[in-house]
């Protein structure tokens, strides 16, 4: 493995990366090398960079725009992430450029992943707030109860959205749960519920 470009990213600069870094695989299973990385292909549009990142339960994705990437000098390959805080909590990354992951391995097409029938069912989920201890857990509880099946998720994942409204299409029990917040996207697959009596 060869590194290459480093870059240090500080301020408002780190928000989507840090919603990238969330969700990277952070297991020894050198069969999932390339989910070790934040994954950026080309984007849309001119000079945006699609970032993606799974660790195999969950996918996020979000568009890196053009002038961020130019500020930051980013371009498309496989990224690691060194370091996602400093010693005053502030938020920080670095970042450096390999060539490619161990064993030659690549990230997954992960366009095969993320559904595009129709939802079963249709809702919005407000991020949990924890400074008001009195209500999240009952948001929490209203919102997984309102869905049409039984479905069990990890709540740290719910927890790595950060702020904001998404929007939520449920496709089925034990099927990946899409949430998205305008140019962030999650998939989430449930937890494996046998029966609830």
């Amino acid at each position: 493995m060869q590194y290459g470009k480093f870059i240090e990213v500080t301020g408002d600069d780190t928000k989507e990366l840090l919603f990238l870094a969330k969700a990277i695989f952070k297991g020894d299973d050198t069969t999932r090398a390339a989910l070790k990385y934040i994954y950026l292909k080309k984007g849309e549009y001119e000079g945006d960079l699609i970032g993606i990142t799974s660790d195999g339960h969950r996918l996020h994705l979000t568009i890196l725009s053009a002038e961020l990437v130019v500020r930051l000098g980013l371009h498309e390959g496989y990224w690691r992430v060194l370091k996602n805080k400093d010693k005053k909590k502030k938020e920080v990354i670095w970042l450096i450029n390999i060539d490619e992951p161990e064993n030659g391995r690549v990230f997954p097409d992960f366009k095969k992943v993320i559904p595009s029938d129709e939802p079963k069912y249709k809702t919005t989920f407000e991020t949990l707030d924890f400074s008001n201890e009195g209500t999240y857990y009952t948001k929490l509880a209203i919102f997984l109860h309102d869905l049409p099946d039984v479905t069990a998720m990890n709540i740290d994942f719910l927890l790595d959205f950060g702020s904001g409204t998404w929007e939520v299409s449920w496709y089925g029990q034990n099927k990946a749960i899409k949430f998205t917040n305008g140019e962030r996207l999650c998939l989430v697959m449930p937890r494996y519920i046998d029966s609830i009596e």
